[in-house]
């Protein structure tokens, strides 16, 4: 008899999002947040086995995009100008 040790149990589960439910999330489009994952500034996680990049996005990853997106005033992602992305 096999048993799971506790400290996976205790895992908690992250949230993936597509790339269209993301950028819904961020109110950006979809276009801007795969710009973002080319340029760095935002981490994404694709998957393997296929032709053209699928892409998936933690919500916890993109929460602290935004969190450290209000306490910059919009340089983190755009380089300081104006933004679509929500302050």
């Amino acid at each position: 008899m096999t048993t799971t040790p506790h400290h996976f149990e205790e895992m908690p589960t992250a949230e993936w999002l597509t790339a269209k439910e993301a950028a819904k999330y961020l109110k950006v489009k979809p276009r801007t947040l795969l710009l973002w994952v080319r340029q760095g500034k935002l981490q994404a996680f694709a998957l393997s086995g296929v032709k053209r990049h699928v892409w998936r996005f933690r919500k916890q990853d993109l929460d602290a995009v935004f969190s450290n997106r209000r306490m910059s005033l919009g340089k983190s992602l755009d380089g300081g100008g104006g933004s679509s992305f929500p302050v």
